[in-house]
């Protein structure tokens, strides 16, 4: 029974990571996102969706092993059969391993599906929501001296 448990965790781990996605069964992520990881990604493209309101947002891409890479991120609107790229993301040279995709000002409830290119084979990656401080009020400067 111990091992028999053990090949289903293995194949449940090998399988869930590598099950390719579409814009037609992209993934939904909840925003904000505070935890979602895919182990050992194995095809070209990683599709998800994401449901956001007006406001600004970030999603923080990280690769962590593997040696694939997300490298790129599309983000569209409208459906598969017709979709409207709006924005792309990518790193900022191969050496980084994190990039950031920005969406500012939606509609309210407005479905965005980003496809994540995967390059170089398997690779482990995680999605984030990213914090930016923003600072909102006067600058207030010594005068002395002018």
């Amino acid at each position: 029974m111990k091992n028999l448990l053990l090949i289903l965790a293995f194949y449940f781990y090998a399988v869930a990571g590598k099950t390719q996605t579409t814009c037609n069964n992209a993934v939904v992520v909840n925003y904000p996102i505070t935890s979602y990881s895919v182990n050992a990604y194995n095809n070209n493209n990683y599709w998800f969706r994401v449901t956001l309101n007006q406001g600004r947002f970030e999603i923080k891409v990280k690769t962590h092993s593997g040696p694939g890479k997300i490298t790129k991120a599309l983000v569209y609107t409208g459906g598969c059969g017709n979709p409207n790229l709006v924005g792309t993301d990518s790193l900022p040279n191969m050496a980084d391993s994190t990039f950031t995709i920005r969406i500012n000002n939606p509609n309210n409830n407005q479905i965005f599906r980003i496809k994540l290119v995967n390059s170089g084979g398997p690779s482990t990656f995680s999605l984030l929501t990213a914090t930016t401080c923003y600072i909102v009020g006067d600058l207030v400067t010594d005068k002395k001296g002018s």
